[in-house]
């Protein structure tokens, strides 16, 4: 059947049942172009995200991100473990924004990229961040944002 994808070797068979139904249209969650813009050092975000995650617990997920006057601020609190902050320069000098997202998600997507810098993009507090870089043509990294 077109529907079966079968695997069979040494005696043995696995059968594989396929999706007969069409997915959503990815595209439709992807902004078509962000009204805020930055670009930062991609090891730098990284290893600041690294640190937000150390105190991150099922609870408490969320890493807050300020951009305001030329600086990425984060933030993580953990009521049982503390709070740390990490404060990045970078040339932004739009409206402030004030976001969260989980600090895993970012790992995830850095460690995947090639790129020295990484231009992240936002539309508001309620859309996607796009994270592209340079080095890394065709990829597209994208990461939901979380309620504060």
């Amino acid at each position: 059947r077109q529907n079966n994808c079968v695997v069979k070797k040494d005696g043995a068979a696995i059968v594989i049942r396929l999706l007969d139904t069409k997915f959503p249209d990815y595209r439709a969650v992807i902004p078509k172009e962000a009204a805020h813009k930055f670009t930062v050092d991609r090891t730098v975000l990284l290893q600041a995200m690294k640190k937000m995650l150390i105190l991150s617990s099922e609870r408490y997920r969320a890493v807050k991100i300020t951009l305001a006057d030329g600086i990425l601020d984060l933030h993580s609190t953990n009521p049982d473990l503390g709070e740390a902050e990490e404060k990045i320069p970078v040339e932004y000098h739009d409206e402030p924004l004030e976001l969260a997202f989980n600090a895993r998600y970012f790992i995830d997507v850095l460690q995947n990229m090639d790129s020295a810098e990484v231009e992240l993009g936002f539309v508001d507090n309620s859309k996607p961040c796009i994270i592209r870089g340079d080095s890394d043509q065709g990829f597209l990294g994208l990461i939901m944002p979380m309620r504060i």
